[in-house]
This record gives structure tokens, C-alpha cells and sequence, in this order.
């Protein structure tokens, strides 16, 4: 739906990206944004992890947790987030992700600067 050269989308709709047994829904991307950031909706499955270890060298990613639990680790440390927390994971910085759990995680993933650049930790 466009509004006065906006645009909403509902939950789940968006450019799906097949990748790693997830549902990844982009929202939208830099030629929207002017390349100010991308935006993805996350599906994580119940007792999946997300990607290997991996750094991004030129943007970050900020993570907001809408529905079950996602376990994270950030740098080394390890953060269980849930519905409506927030955590900025920092370009340069080693991540990765898993729903540990038996339900659902859904996460709204921003990335700043627009795109996303993945260097797969050794």
C-alpha cells in the first residue's frame, strides 16, 4: 500500500529471502531509505540457529524482539532477548543467533547503513 510515496507492509509480506532455514522478510531497503538503513523481519523456527559466527565490517544491526526468545551472542557474551527488547550488535563485532526454545522467535532486524555485508568468522 503506498501512502503519499511511503509504503506499509503487514506482518510477513515484504521480499522474501530464502536463506538458512529462516524466514527473512525485507521490508525495505536502502533505494527506499536513500540508503539510510535496511529493515528485515526475522522468522526463527522453534530449536534453530541462525548463521554461523560472522562480523559485519560496515554497518550495524540493531535487533527488536516481537515475539518468543531469541539467545544471542554478542562479542563473546551471550543475551537471551525477548518480546519487546532491544540490542544494538556493532559492526566489527562477532555475532550470531538461536531460538532455543519450543516456539516461534520473530525479530525486526535494522541495519545502518543500508545492505548488509557478512565476513564468516574463521
Amino acid at each position: 500500500m503506498t501512502l503519499g510515496g511511503g509504503y506499509m507492509l503487514p506482518s510477513r509480506e515484504g521480499h522474501k529471502i530464502a536463506a538458512i532455514g529462516l524466514g527473512i522478510t525485507m521490508k525495505t531497503d536502502g533505494k527506499s531509505t536513500h540508503d539510510a538503513y535496511s529493515m528485515f523481519e526475522y522468522i526463527v523456527p522453534p530449536q534453530t540457529s541462525g548463521p554461523p559466527p560472522h562480523v559485519h565490517t560496515r554497518e550495524d544491526e540493531s535487533f527488536v524482539c516481537i515475539a518468543g526468545q531469541l539467545s544471542v551472542m554478542l562479542g563473546g557474551e551471550n543475551f537471551t532477548i525477548g518480546h519487546g527488547d532491544y540490542l544494538l550488535l556493532p559492526r566489527d563485532v562477532v555475532h550470531t543467533f538461536r531460538n532455543a526454545t519450543d516456539e516461534e522467535a520473530r525479530v525486526i532486524s535494522v541495519v545502518s547503513p543500508a545492505g548488509l555485508v557478512v565476513a564468516l568468522e574463521a
